[in-house]
């Protein structure tokens, strides 16, 4: 693996990208539909970015962060012909992350008077935040459910890989809280041509 001490190789090109090329596709569908659900007066700096494996701690404020799970043979696809025939179709699996700061939490003032925010201030940032989870995650499914062509999350242009109607974008879930940090999940699976 390219060393951070050389970044002309980090950015290099790769032997084999083509999950790499679906997570980047998934990244910027849910990145846009977000982005077009922020208000642009008040929003921190949002930052986006692909990752694998498990999560790290969340130093990074406001974050859509895509991470590769897995990839597997699916079951439809194992060949009985014999152990030398080929596995044609796999599954791709990513976490599509939506993290935000700025939920209230218990304060404390220089008398160690602890106070507590107003319901009224979880209800209307409740209402913010589920809409950033919502557009993100509609915009996957539209993406992925759409008949036009023009606006498929895949089309076999740009990635030859990812078979047709091969897209299922699983149930929008909340993050478990973590003080000031919210936000929302969402799995998408992508099944792909091994060839």
């Amino acid at each position: 693996m390219p060393s951070a001490d050389c970044p002309e190789n980090i950015s290099g090109s790769v032997c084999c990208d083509s999950f790499w090329l679906i997570g980047e596709r998934i990244r910027s569908v849910a990145f846009d539909g977000v982005m077009a659900c922020m208000e642009e007066d008040c929003s921190e700096t949002f930052t986006s970015w692909q990752t694998e494996g498990a999560q790290i701690e969340w130093p990074h404020g406001e974050s859509l962060i895509v991470t590769f799970v897995r990839a597997s043979p699916k079951i439809s696809s194992r060949n009985t012909a014999g152990p030398l025939a080929p596995l044609v179709v796999s599954r791709a699996e990513y976490l599509v992350e939506l993290r935000e700061t700025g939920w209230p939490i218990l304060s404390t003032d220089p008398t160690q008077t602890i106070h507590t925010p107003e319901w009224q201030e979880y209800h209307a940032l409740a209402k913010h935040s589920r809409a950033h989870g919502e557009k993100m995650w509609r915009s996957l499914v539209n993406a992925a459910a759409t008949t036009k062509p023009a606006e498929r999350m895949f089309q076999v242009a740009t990635n030859p890989h990812v078979l047709d109607k091969g897209v299922l974008v699983d149930d929008l879930l909340p993050l478990t809280r973590q003080g000031p940090q919210t936000g929302y999940r969402v799995t998408v699976t992508v099944d792909t041509r091994l060839a």
